[in-house]
């Protein structure tokens, strides 16, 4: 059952990971605890069957998802989230909440995205919890330590689907850090972000940098840190977290989201 699966998924236009992934999901759900089934009641054989139903009709609808144009409908971000450092990186979010992309903006960033996709494995998984991983890995504890600034920014395909985002994430227990920020961004200054080569979180920074000083220019800040951009505009009287979401609390914003997401336990 296992190989007959696995061919069936074969294909299926999809990356391999999430074609593993899927196999071994659907093979577990048929196989796992085979002798503890053995030993059920006469009435076992019936929640066999109707498991290995359930099971098969997952199997159909994936396959009618990804062979009619599906792949490119859950591989298409609609959202995003920016998460500057001194690493940037952008998380592609799809219509399910799930990390589809990860995009670095520096030297610093395009290493990190290659570990999150490699080691950490953040990609298919819920941005919240995507979030969770990557702000408690060694990569990101190892600036805050140093007294570094993490400036997450929401980018949501509506104003609706921006609110519950960020929402989500303030819920979490990583921005319970005092050097953790959560900001809006639009999707006006994503564009002119991507024009110049910046994250929309970094860029979001510059522009609130140059209201107060309208000599700074891109190039000024691009090799800069976050720490290091906050620290300009504090010296310059700003304030860095005017649309911060604060101390907001929506306790069931992750939950409603993630049902069986744990995000270490911090909600």
């Amino acid at each position: 059952m296992h190989n007959q699966i696995r061919k069936a998924l074969d294909d299926i236009q999809a990356e391999e990971a999430l074609k593993q992934n899927t196999a071994s999901f659907l093979h577990n759900r048929i196989y796992c605890n085979k002798a503890e089934k053995q030993r059920m009641p006469w009435y076992g054989s019936w929640l066999q069957y109707g498991r290995l139903a359930t099971v098969t009709t997952c199997l159909c609808l994936l396959l009618v998802v990804f062979g009619f144009g599906g792949r490119s409908v859950y591989m298409e971000p609609v959202s995003a989230i920016s998460v500057d450092v001194n690493p940037s990186i952008e998380l592609g979010i799809n219509r399910w909440d799930r990390v589809v992309s990860v995009e670095g903006y520096n030297e610093d960033g395009t290493a990190l995205a290659e570990v999150l996709q490699e080691q950490l494995n953040i990609k298919y998984s819920n941005y919240a919890d995507a979030l969770d991983t990557l702000i408690n890995s060694e990569y990101i504890i190892g600036y805050l330590e140093n007294d570094g600034a993490v400036s997450i920014t929401v980018l949501g395909s509506d104003d609706r689907e921006r609110e519950k985002m960020l929402s989500c994430i303030n819920a979490c227990g990583y921005m319970n850090r005092p050097n953790v920020s959560c900001h809006a961004g639009n999707h006006e200054e994503a564009e002119e972000a991507h024009e110049h080569g910046m994250s929309f979180g970094k860029y979001r920074a510059f522009l609130e940098l140059q209201k107060l000083d309208a000599t700074v220019t891109v190039e000024d800040v691009q090799g800069l840190s976050m720490r290091e951009i906050q620290d300009r505009i504090e010296k310059l009287g700003g304030n860095v977290t005017e649309d911060t979401i604060g101390n907001m609390q929506h306790e069931g914003g992750c939950q409603e989201q993630n049902s069986g997401h744990s995000h270490n336990g911090k909600h």
